[in-house]
């Protein structure tokens, strides 16, 4: 059928005409479709738009759009069918549009793998082509609508990589500053805009270009007159660092050495840590790539709180990374959590700890973490928390190391961080005022471990089965270890078995009984008439903090049913079996048992070298410091001297003393004292002979130590002849001495005998000292020894010290080490002496003094082969990477030998000096200290190995050497001081920690009227150290400066010193409480509250007040010092006790009692006395 006999479709179907109008309707003639019937062939019926072959003008010039629809789509309706029609289509077409939307928008967004079955289908299965696998993001981001901005990690950065100019000589090149001012103004934020995209409009002129000059070493050989685009050019970035460099090119220079260091070895934790740590030191610059634009930097614009919190942000992420890749290391752990605390919620660390520990139950460290943190947070701190997470993580940890836990394996060292656990808990227990619970669990341990029966050690190896043993021995009553009578847990079996009572028999206990008096026990009525005397002239605060501490001081033992038939009054001093049960566990190792012994005397406040129990976790050493600001006296460290391995800790207060008042705290009570005695006389015996010895060596130096505050204050005040109570001391001391020496023990040990002389020669008895040290000289000279002998070096060494006079306590007690004409040199007769038994050392022989022996060439022979046999020693040392402790120690004694020797002979002290300090740089260089250059301190690295910490205790003991001979020459010689503060400033700068080194500086600078100088210096101390003691010392010497400023009232423009040394004393508690490892210390923070009540006032010392408890909520002298100088606080500090569960020894009801009967008792002393 031809086109022309096809009636056309109208255009607009509900517009057309009837069926029978003739009339043509075409429009768009190039579309006509030329199809003459339905077998067409289909494609031709469709319009072809692209051509126009087709194209045959009808006679109306019009297109009929009927040949587009179709025949069978046109249909003539009524007008009201028609209508309904066209809604349901025009329905039908909305849906498949919105449905071909839908799947067009589908396929552009997953192009990925089909999951149409729920699972992942790979590229070729999906049927995509790898160029149609892709998505377009339509999604808007609202934050580019709120900040109005786009976001600083969407906006590619760019960077200079060229220092050149084209045209300049290859000598020079150049470097970019920029020179805007570090305040903006609001113009200057207008003008800042960038021609480019990238950053801020930069200022290139030439004032701000900084031109260095390079060596023509660094030009490459072919020297060209353009800029290299050869990739393996050095980055300016990655070269050393030059002069002229800016702060900011120096840490992006770090940063990017450190990030492509990490890349290649990510598994460096130490490495890791460095950059952490680099953090730090990119702050002080005010540099933190990446974080702010250039000008936000250098400019300071934000506040420091964000400039800080961007730099804690930065550092919790590079933990993270390095945990990413070491996720079980301690170290990365620990400081991880240290800094989430301070971004972080309570409740999601608590549960992080819970499940770190869950997930490494074997690792004490972590446990350590988790008790210190909760034990620091005021808001969720009980006492009964605390005990429940110390016994469960030292059961954990027991069961892991036994054994019955089977799914971790226990540590290398796991046996002595458990004993560290466990003296931190009796140390908390202690500061919440259970001392009986504490002391009751040490007895405990050390029956547990020394005392077992035989038979029980070979039989069984698990704790369990043994306490089953051990309860009915502990439920008996009878004495326990370091009480009168005390026989121990095997001899109490042996005798339950056998029916019959075998008495241990033990020299030093005969010796404790001759050589001192018994204490006296009070009877309860005796005690009662005593508390009643503290509160008969006190209101009713100052008589319970008085009763308090009276209570604290007398009763420290548990009660037991044999001291009496009647129960005391206050259950906690009951300590039962149930109480203990979970702290113990067996101590395989011979070394962990003497450091579970050394840890009790200690904890009683013996003098005795620290042990690995007690810093294994620095950041609990502080805690246990309560005494107050005076520097202790420096002479005991003399003592120890001779011992290069001993550490000690000289701000050990003793048992009983931690609540007392915070001046005179220090003094032994009788039976505290009583205690110690029976403790030392009790261990000796159970360790070995060597050990006995260093033993009977402390026990000594804690019964002089009961000395010191006698002599100290009799060379303070210039006093010229001794009071009556040096002379008791002194008397008992040499009682004591001459007691222990007569045993069969001690009776030929040559080193007990030594330190006796020397303690003698630092009491100012220097003749019976040299008689002491000159009759051990003959017994070794006839004993024939062969030298070298670490006795025979030890005591040439303590001859020398006491025959110079360098022990002298003119020089020891006094502050300032300049010229004293009190100090008596040495005679001839005497230097004449020392030179011959130190020139015997080299001679290795021992031999009669005689003065015709000292001839010229001897002494020139005999110190050359010191010196040889000095660097034999250290050569072997330096080639052993594990050297023995025998080996340092006899190093150590022979250097100070030939120290001493150099000097008696030439008298010069810096011949000396180069001797001590050619050893000490050379083992600063031992190769397990490799890489360690910048913490040579072990306090400041709490992971340093044993290896590591015997050559730094050598480091540190010669540095002490070199301090004490400086300041001996400075006081019989006039000598520049500048010889002793260089010697001072080497050995703090290594050693930030170090008591002697601050405690002799402080008192060399407190005289001088240039304090600037010293202030710096401690200053920069107190940053390089990661403890408290420097900060002790910079306040000790405020006070002390504070004091004598307030003494002297006729000086002009005294108060405005005094204003300004208030403030210097006060910036220091600020920073220092801000210190983490002072912000848990209560002799800071007991400092600064009396120090805010003298010059602050009471509303700033209870601010103070509640910031202590805010970081030591467990201290209980805090809130006792709280209720004695806050009277307004009382009532509040006992609030607080109650709901922290500290312990109350005497309740508010029994202290108005007492009082009432006290104000009975002084108006009718009679009937008073019928009712006792």
């Amino acid at each position: 059928m031809s086109m022309a006999q096809k009636p056309p479709k109208p255009l607009f179907p509900s517009a057309a005409a009837t069926a029978d109008d003739d009339v043509s309707q075409e429009v768009l003639p190039s579309a006509l479709n030329t199809a003459d019937d339905k077998d067409t062939d289909p494609s031709a019926t469709q319009p072809n738009w692209l051509t126009n072959v087709s194209f045959k003008p009808s006679e109306g010039g019009t297109v009929s759009l009927a040949a587009e629809i179709g025949d069978e789509d046109y249909m003539p309706l009524h007008k009201g069918k028609r209508l309904k029609r066209e809604v349901e289509q025009s329905k039908r077409r909305d849906k498949e549009r919105k449905k071909e939307s839908k799947d067009k928008k589908r396929r552009h967004r997953s192009p990925s793998p089909d999951k149409s079955k729920g699972k992942w289908k790979w590229l070729e299965e999906s049927g995509l082509k790898p160029e149609a696998a892709y998505q377009f993001d339509k999604r808007p981001d609202s934050d580019n609508l709120v900040y109005q901005q786009l976001y600083r990690g969407h906006i590619a950065k760019y960077f200079r990589g060229s220092v050149q100019c084209i045209g300049q000589s290859k000598m020079q090149h150049f470097s970019w500053k920029d020179g805007r001012n570090s305040k903006w103004s609001n113009t200057s934020k207008k003008d800042a805009s960038t021609p480019r995209y990238h950053h801020k409009q930069e200022d290139v002129s030439a004032s701000n270009i900084t031109i260095i000059q390079q060596s023509k070493g660094d030009l490459p050989e072919d020297s060209m007159d353009y800029i290299s685009c050869d990739l393996e050019e050095k980055d300016p970035l990655l070269e050393e660092e030059v002069e002229g460099m800016t702060a900011e090119l120096y840490i992006r220079q770090s940063t990017k050495r450190y990030n492509e260091t990490l890349l290649k070895e990510p598994h460096n934790v130490d490495l890791w840590l460095e950059f952490i740590r680099f953090q730090d030191e990119a702050m002080q610059h005010g540099v933190l790539p990446g974080a702010f634009s250039e000008g936000e930097q250098l400019g300071q614009k934000f506040a420091r709180g964000r400039i800080n919190m961007a730099y804690l942000e930065r550092k919790i992420a590079i933990y993270e990374k390095a945990l990413e890749k070491n996720p079980i290391n301690d170290d990365l752990l620990l400081g991880y959590m240290a800094l989430c605390k301070e971004t972080w919620q309570q409740a999601k660390i608590i549960k992080f700890w819970k499940d770190l520990v869950f997930r490494q139950p074997q690792k004490v460290r972590l446990w350590m973490g988790y008790i210190q943190y909760c034990q620091t947070r005021h808001s969720y701190f009980t006492t009964s928390n605390l005990l429940n997470l110390y016994s469960k993580a030292i059961t954990t940890v027991r069961s892991i190391l036994e054994g019955t836990l089977v799914s971790h394996r226990p540590e290398v060292d796991a046996e002595e961080s458990l004993l560290a656990l466990f003296v931190h808990l009796c140390y908390f227990l202690t500061q919440v005022g259970h001392t009986e619970k504490a002391i009751a669990a040490m007895q405990a341990m050390v029956e547990f471990n020394f005392f077992v029966p035989e038979e029980l050690s070979r039989k069984m190896t698990n704790s369990k089965e043994k306490l089953e043993f051990f309860e009915p021995f502990w439920d008996s009553g009878v004495p326990r270890f370091g009480e009168d009578g005390a026989e121990g847990w095997r001899s109490w079996l042996d005798s339950q078995n056998t029916s019959e009572h075998i008495s241990q028999s033990n020299s030093s206990r005969l010796l404790l009984e001759e050589a001192f008096e018994p204490a006296e026990e009070m009877t309860t009525e005796e005690e009662t008439q005593e508390e009643l005397s503290l509160l008969k002239e006190a209101d009713l605060i100052s008589g319970w903090v008085a009763l308090e501490r009276y209570r604290e001081k007398m009763h420290f033992l548990p009660w037991k049913s044999k001291d009496s038939e009647e129960e005391p009054d206050d259950p906690d001093k009951i300590v039962l079996f149930d109480d203990i049960n979970s702290l113990l566990f067996t101590i395989t190792s011979e070394e962990t048992k003497q450091s579970l012994l050394m840890s009790f005397l200690h904890f009683a406040g013996a003098i005795v070298p620290l042990v690995r129990a007690l810093t294994k976790f620095p950041q609990l050493v502080p805690s246990r410091l309560s005494g107050d600001m005076q520097l202790p006296a420096t002479a005991l460290m003399h003592v120890f001297s001779s011992f290069p391995l001993c550490k000690i800790d000289y701000l050990n207060v003793p048992l009983g003393t931690l609540s007392s008042s915070f001046e005179n705290n220090r003094e032994y009570s009788s039976k505290v004292r009583h205690f110690i005695h029976s403790l030392y006389s009790q261990s000796i015996g159970l360790l070995s002979e060597s050990q006995n010895h260093h033993l009977a060596i402390c026990w000594l130096t804690t019964e002089f130590s009961s000395v010191l505050p006698h002599l100290q204050s009799h060379y303070e005040k210039n006093e010229q002849k001794q009071s009556k109570s040096l002379k008791k001391a002194l008397k008992s001391f040499n009682k004591f001495a001459k007691a222990l020496l007569k045993e069969a023990l001690f009776r030929d040990v040559s080193i007990v005998w030594s330190v006796y002389g020397l303690l003698r020669a630092i009491s100012g008895d220097r003749e019976e000292a040299m008689k002491v040290v000159t009759m051990v000289m003959l017994q070794l000279i006839q004993k024939n020894h062969q030298v070298p002998n670490q006795n025979i070096l030890l005591t040439c060494k303590i001859y020398a010290e006491v025959a110079m006079g360098m022990m002298s306590p003119v020089l020891l007690f006094k502050e300032d080490a300049t010229f004293s004409p009190k100090m008596r040199p040495f005679g001839a007769e005497e230097i004449a002496k020392v030179k011959h038994y130190l020139l015997c050392l080299g001679e290795e022989k021992l031999m009669d003094f005689s003065f015709d022996k000292l001839t010229p060439v001897r002494q020139l022979k005999s110190e050359k082969r010191l010196s040889e046999m000095v660097q034999r020693h250290l050569s072997t040392i330096m080639s052993s990477e594990v050297p023995l402790e025998h080996d340092l120690e006899v190093l150590y004694l022979f250097a100070v030998c030939h120290s001493y020797l150099v000097y008696a002979i030439s008298l010069d002290i810096q011949s000396a000096k180069e001797v001590i300090e050619r050893l000490s740089n050379t083992l600063k260089t031992h190769q397990s200290l490799k890489g360690k250059a910048s913490q040579l301190t072990p306090n400041r690295n709490s992971r340093t190995t044993p290896v590591e910490s015997n050559i730094l205790s050598v480091v540190e003991k010669m540095l002490v050497i070199n301090v004490t001979l400086m300041r001996y020459h400075s006081s019989i010689h006039i000598t520049p001081p500048s010889y002793l503060q260089t010697a001072l400033m080497t050995g703090i700068s290594l050693f930030p920690e170090q008591m002697y080194f601050l405690s002799v500086y402080s008192n060399q600078e407190s005289s001088s009227y240039l304090i600037a100088k010293a202030r710096r210096f401690l200053d920069s101390a107190v940053d390089n150290s990661g403890g408290v003691v420097p900060w002790l010392v910079s306040l000790n010497m405020e006070h002390r400066r504070l004091k004598v400023v307030g003494t002297n009232q006729n000086v002009t423009g005294l108060e405005e010193l005094k204003m300004a040394v208030v403030h210097r004393v006060r910036s220091l508690y600020s920073r220092a409480v801000k210190h983490p490892a002072a912000q848990t210390c209560p002799l800071l923070w007991r400092s600064y509250l009396l120090f805010e009540l003298e010059n602050g006032g009471v509303k700033s010392a209870e601010a103070v007040f509640y910031q202590a408890i805010q970081q030591c909520p467990w201290i209980k002298v805090l809130y006792i010092d709280a209720m004695s100088q806050l009277t307004s606080l009382s009532s509040k500090a006992v609030e607080i006790m109650e709901e922290k569960e500290i312990r109350l020894r005497a309740p508010k009801e029994e202290v108005e009692l007492l009082q009432s009967a006290a104000k009975t008792s002084e108006s009718h002393p009679e009937d008073h006395q019928k009712e006792l």
